[in-house]
């Protein structure tokens, strides 16, 4: 006969602190209102597994329970420092600072100021141009005639030439203005690459990755042998096997036939105005088999028939919630 301690899912936590049942085993805890336990749980798997998002999340919740508030801060800022966009993380870290009173809250940093516009420094005036030479004054003629003085000789090698003239006594001052230079042209600029935007990541291929690592984790619960998510149409949206059972399955008809089990159990609580359904056991002769809506999907489980029913019912619960909220953010 088999050791029945080998499926106590308290004693493997107790045994082996890096399981990853902790974190599902210490909420049920903390449901129960055993805090002292589910505290010590917590601890002692976050050793093992600083980064284990569900146990840290878990001994918030007990810490908040137990009116501790400051250490429930405390580990909600430690998930946020990792995953910034963990929604319920922040939920519940603005609950913790919206009940604490006004002088324990975290202080919001003082708005700077804008440092008024420098005036700018006035620029040096020009240093003043020398004054322009001046021409020596020609001898003085007679002031009593005037002439019209040549400055060059006529001769018949430049009797073609114009030749400068000036009135007697008056000086002639001719003032030579260069051309300025043509302006240069502008520096065009270097054409640059055109960087096209990195293209998103399909978004039904993320989804199905995240429901395959979240069916993984599931199938990791003792005894439990596949996991299968089914739309309603009895379509396999994702699944996960144990490895004895892996490529022995008809997944596609264990789908449909289970979408239409819990289609028809659903018409039939309706009918009787019993409300709404949440999940199926069925119970063959060598397996049991869970049937629970997650969302708009269906989460089903197959395990052993000596299996836990508690431990499956939280931690499909669990899987189911995570589904359905994964469903509705995309």
């Amino acid at each position: 006969m088999p050791d029945d301690r080998t499926n106590n899912p308290a004693d493997q936590v107790l045994n082996d602190p890096s399981s990853f049942l902790f974190a599902s085993l210490a909420d049920f805890y903390r449901e129960n209102m055993l805090f002292p336990e589910a505290i010590a749980m917590c601890q002692s798997g976050l050793e093992a597994q600083p980064d284990n998002v569900d146990g840290r999340m878990v001994l918030a919740r007990c810490y908040l329970a137990t009116a501790e508030p400051a250490k429930a801060r405390e580990e909600l800022v430690k998930i946020l420092a990792r995953h910034a966009g963990h929604a319920a993380a922040q939920q519940l870290l603005g609950e913790i600072d919206r009940a604490a009173p006004a002088a324990e809250r975290p202080a919001a940093p003082a708005p700077q100021r804008p440092e008024p516009p420098r005036p700018a420094a006035p620029s040096p005036a020009p240093a003043p141009l020398p004054p322009a030479p001046q021409p020596p004054a020609p001898p003085g003629p007679d002031p009593a005639a005037e002439k019209v003085i040549g400055l060059f000789p006529t001769s018949p090698a430049t009797a073609d030439v114009p030749a400068v003239v000036a009135t007697a006594g008056t000086p002639a001052v001719m003032d030579t203005v260069l051309p300025s230079p043509p302006p240069a042209p502008a520096a065009r600029p270097e054409p640059t690459a055109e960087r096209k935007p990195a293209a998103p990541a399909s978004q039904p291929e993320a989804l199905a990755a995240g429901y395959g690592r979240l069916l993984a984790e599931l199938q990791q619960t003792p005894q439990v042998l596949a996991c299968l998510l089914v739309d309603d149409s009895g379509y396999v949206v994702a699944e996960a096997y144990a490895n004895a059972v892996a490529g022995t399955t008809d997944s596609e008809s264990t789908a449909a036939l289970a979408a239409n089990v819990f289609g028809t159990a659903a018409e039939a609580m309706g009918r009787i105005r019993l409300g709404a359904l949440e999940r199926v056991v069925v119970e063959t002769a060598t397996e049991k088999v869970f049937l629970r809506k997650a969302g708009p999907l269906l989460l089903l489980l197959s395990a052993e028939k000596s299996v836990k029913m508690g431990l499956v019912a939280v931690n499909s619960k669990r899987a189911a919630e995570r589904i359905a909220a994964l469903a509705g953010a995309a």
